[in-house]
């Protein structure tokens, strides 16, 4: 059991899998975080230990190895930024059903303190 913050998403489904769901207040039993065609959706502000907990949920099914340990991942508008506080190179895969535009269809590699930024299709 986690701790959600501030608000909460009442979502209706349309063919996304439940993740987590709401076990407690006005939406107790109605989902929380879902996934759907490649896409995450998490309808809270959840707290630091929910959000590890996600996170790692979501590298190990993309299969990403070596976590995101030295990596800082941010949106804003329409962009995703990743930046390689570590001093080495790391390997980005470019995911399947990810609605991301980058320019090569194979992993992106950063070097040591380098950075990337994606335009997010439809954003």
């Amino acid at each position: 059991t986690y701790k959600a913050g501030k608000w909460a998403d009442c979502l209706r489904l349309r063919g996304a899998e439940v993740l987590a769901c709401y076990t407690d207040g006005l939406y107790k039993g109605l989902p929380a975080i879902t996934y759907n065609d490649g896409c995450y959706y998490v309808g809270t502000e959840p707290s630091d230990e929910l959000m590890e907990a996600f996170i790692g949920r979501v590298i190990d099914d993309l299969g990403i190895t070596g976590g995101f340990q030295g990596l800082e991942v941010r949106t804003r508008g329409g962009f995703l930024f990743v930046l390689n506080h570590g001093n080495t190179e790391r390997e980005l895969p470019v995911f399947d059903g990810c609605r991301l535009r980058a320019k090569s269809s194979e992993g992106i590699r950063l070097e040591a303190y380098g950075w990337a930024v994606f335009q997010m299709i439809g954003e």
